[in-house]
């Protein structure tokens, strides 16, 4: 962590400007809160990429048509996202200020997805048999990057198969593995895999 951050630190500072110049009206940073180890919330840092930050969010009933809680409609979010936005996203450039968040020990660079309590009620909602698996999910930090967000079909995968990865995770977590979905995440940043 102490060489990676000198190492980004002015691409991190063109991104800031760059975004504070676009888009004067709006701060450059972004945080929300996510739930962490031990389900206990922590603020999430992001550079901002929308002009109105707030997720777009729908009801239990609705969310249940999809495959996953997080397979929401695209063509509601996409309004808000900003030209520049659109770049950091397609890079995963807008998640470089969570390497704040690993330096506060709220994170770590690899582990689960960190949710919103907003998902994780709904998950309780939708699925009360996954009320186990839940458990498990939350005894690791949650990652910058994790099993889920490196899979090439992610919104194709139920929230069954989402938390079971995570658990999948923690179960056989090892630098090996570590330095593997390391390898596979900056694949997927150099071909502009992001949302």
């Amino acid at each position: 962590m102490l060489l990676i951050i000198p190492l980004l630190s002015p691409l991190i500072l063109a991104i800031m400007i760059l975004n504070k110049l676009l888009y004067p009206k709006y701060p450059v940073f972004y945080s929300h809160t996510r739930i962490g180890k031990g389900e206990k919330p922590f603020k999430l840092y992001k550079f901002r990429t929308m002009v109105d930050a707030e997720p777009y969010k729908k009801g239990a009933e609705e969310l249940s048509k999809y495959s996953n809680i997080f397979h929401v409609s695209k063509d509601e979010h996409s309004k808000k996202i900003t030209a520049f936005g659109a770049v950091l996203r397609k890079f995963y450039l807008d998640e470089l200020p969570q390497l704040y968040n690993v330096l506060k020990g709220d994170m770590s660079l690899i582990g689960p997805r960190p949710v919103e309590e907003y998902h994780l009620n709904l998950w309780r909602q939708l699925h009360p048999e996954l009320h186990n698996l839940l458990k498990a999910r939350f005894i690791a930090r949650p990652g910058v990057t994790g099993p889920w967000q490196i899979h090439n079909k992610k919104f194709d995968l139920t929230d069954r198969e989402i938390i079971q990865k995570d658990i999948d995770y923690i179960e056989k977590s090892s630098l090996t593995n570590d330095l593997r979905l390391a390898g596979m995440t900056i694949t997927r940043i150099f071909g502009g895999a992001g949302e």
